[in-house]
């Protein structure tokens, strides 16, 4: 082997080095971007839209409720596409400040959330007019026994296909 074979082989392994670093560097961007994005560091645009809605009654779903500006955005994307009622739906309603405007706007119909958090930071008059409050107890109780003592949670949840 020559000084000029092995000087390339050394070249070689250094550019492989290099671009295995560059992908891992690329994908360790793009782990961090998906990560923001999970923790809500990305604020939704609601930019993109998928489906049609028009003339449709349109319930949004989200795991919970805070300022309520998601939901907002999101109903006012689909009263613009035409939507004749929309109504907010999630499992927690944390309801912090600025979730009385989302709550008061005339893009959204309705709000119902389970009582997994007491919704103690509405005063009582915008709650009884604007939110319905599902108990969820139940339903996780049904599923613990069934769980415990071997019974279908495919069942309990009506899913039957």
């Amino acid at each position: 082997m020559t000084l000029t074979t092995s000087w390339q082989i050394l070249r070689r392994k250094r550019l492989q080095r290099h671009e295995q670093s560059s992908i891992a560097t690329s994908k360790a961007e793009q782990l961090t971007s998906l990560q923001s994005a999970a923790r809500g560091h990305v604020r939704p645009s609601g930019e993109l839209f998928a489906g049609e809605v028009e003339d449709a009654t349109v319930f949004i779903l989200d795991d919970m409720i805070s300022t309520g500006g998601t939901m907002l955005r999101a109903a006012e994307a689909c009263r613009q596409r035409g939507a004749k009622a929309v109504y907010a739906m999630a499992t927690h309603g944390l309801f912090s400040k600025g979730a009385e405007a989302m709550l008061a706007h005339p893009a959204v119909d309705g709000t119902i959330v389970t009582d997994s958090i007491a919704p103690f930071r509405l005063p009582e008059q915008r709650l009884r007019s604007c939110v319905e409050v599902v108990p969820s107890a139940p339903l996780v109780a049904e599923a613990i026994r069934r769980l415990a003592f071997g019974g279908s949670i495919t069942e309990l949840l009506g899913d039957d296909d």
